[in-house]
Parts: C-alpha cells; sequence; structure tokens
C-alpha cells in the first residue's frame, strides 16, 4: 500500500492526479468539512482519469492489460474535532448490501487530518503541506477579530514575508482568496441546514448563498434541489 508518505513530498494545494510507479495516486483539494459522499466522487474521478490514460484500441486487446493501481487520499483541515486518519467506504453508500447482495465494487478514500498538531509525521515529510498548515491557522485565527478577506489577506502577507507558499501565494494570491472564501462560505450555508433542518432551511440556504456569490449550478450541488426550484426560490424566471 502507498502511505501518504510516500506521495507528499511537494503536493500542491489544489486538486491533482499523478502516478508513482506503476500505482496511480489521486488526491483530492483540502477539505474543510467531511463530505461522506466522496468515495463516490473519487470513483467517477478515476474512472475519466484511466480513460485518459488508455488509449481506445488498448481496451480491446485479447492480452491483459497493465493500468496502474490507485489509491484515494483527502486531506481535511477544518474546525470540526477528527481523528488522524478516517476511512470512508464505497459501500458504505450503496442502497443494500447483505449475504444474498455481495458487494461487487468497492472504493475506499483515506482521509487524513492536516489541522496543526495532527499527523506530525507528514507535516515534518512534506514541507508544502506544513506551509498550508501554517497559512490555514493564521487565516482561521485572524478570521476571529475581522472580516474573512482581510483574514486572508494578512495571512498571505505574512506567510509570503516569512517563507511559506511564498512563491504560490504571490502567483495565486486572488484564485486562493476566492477559493478559501467559497469554501468558508460553503461551511457556514451547511451549518444553517444543521442547525435548523427542513425546508425553511434549505430555503435559507440558497439565499445564503446566492447573497455570497454562488452561481446556480454550486446551489444545486449543495442542495440536491432542481435548478426550477431554486431559481423559483430567488425569485428568478
Amino acid at each position: 500500500m502507498v502511505t501518504l508518505e510516500d506521495v507528499l513530498y511537494d503536493v500542491p494545494i489544489n486538486d491533482v492526479l499523478f502516478t508513482i510507479g506503476n500505482k496511480l495516486v489521486v488526491l483530492v483539494e483540502h477539505q474543510s468539512t467531511i463530505n461522506e459522499n466522496m468515495p463516490l466522487r473519487m470513483l467517477l474521478y478515476v474512472a475519466r482519469s484511466y480513460e485518459q490514460l488508455t488509449k481506445d484500441t488498448d481496451k480491446y486487446r485479447v492480452d491483459r492489460m497493465k493500468i496502474p493501481r490507485p489509491e484515494f487520499i483527502v486531506l481535511y483541515n477544518g474546525e470540526k474535532d477528527m481523528p488522524e486518519m478516517k476511512i470512508l467506504k464505497l459501500s458504505d453508500l450503496f442502497a443494500k448490501y447483505d449475504i444474498e447482495y455481495p458487494i461487487n465494487l468497492e472504493l475506499i478514500v483515506r482521509v487524513y487530518n492536516i489541522n496543526k498538531g495532527r499527523n506530525k509525521k507528514i507535516a515534518r515529510l512534506c514541507a508544502t503541506l506544513n506551509a498550508y498548515e501554517v497559512f490555514t491557522a493564521k487565516v482561521r485565527e485572524y478570521s476571529k477579530t475581522m472580516k474573512f478577506g482581510l483574514a486572508v489577506d494578512r495571512a498571505t502577507e505574512e506567510c509570503i514575508k516569512e517563507g511559506f507558499l511564498a512563491d504560490y501565494l504571490s502567483t495565486h494570491r486572488k484564485a486562493v482568496r476566492n477559493m478559501l472564501t467559497s469554501e468558508w462560505k460553503l461551511e457556514d450555508a451547511l451549518k444553517i441546514r444543521e442547525e435548523e433542518g427542513g425546508a425553511r432551511a434549505t430555503r435559507k440556504i440558497v439565499n445564503y448563498m446566492h447573497k455570497e456569490g454562488f452561481c446556480i449550478t454550486d446551489i444545486v450541488k449543495a442542495t440536491k434541489l432542481p435548478e426550477n426550484e431554486i431559481k423559483e426560490i430567488l425569485g428568478l424566471k
């Protein structure tokens, strides 16, 4: 098995797919909330990746093909407490399985907690991951006393001066700010659903996300509502 230490020596902070030897490693962007549907998302992701890695003619060969073996890893940096590592299984999403209906397809995702003080060995091995932990901790701390956008800007300036993700943050400052802002706003929307529940909470989420600048497509993904229903809630034609 490929361990996280094997792959996290120079990890970017966006989605990435790369190979190590004959193994296919799929690593998604850092998550601030645990998404229990990640195994299904990974399944769809790796299927598309295999399609790109193999030629159309290869799939019809008589002799057996050799394809990279996958590993599925998620890096968690949210505030909710989580153990050092958690396993998510595709089979947990199945509507039904037992002795009569066995599991014929499985996919395992390993979720690693990368918050400051967790998985210290991994942080020592991966300078980029350690730097991202520092950056995230600064953003979270400053957001307690100032607007979120300003907190991101201050954390960015400090990390650049201190040499944490300096090149990346200097080049992609705006993209990082937009990514984190959207992620935090979505987390707030999901908290509304957890605290209130029901149709009222769903309407509040729709209105909140629209106010915060989320597009209709993102609202559909977050709420699972049909597009026409979302437009009706927002009073759009």
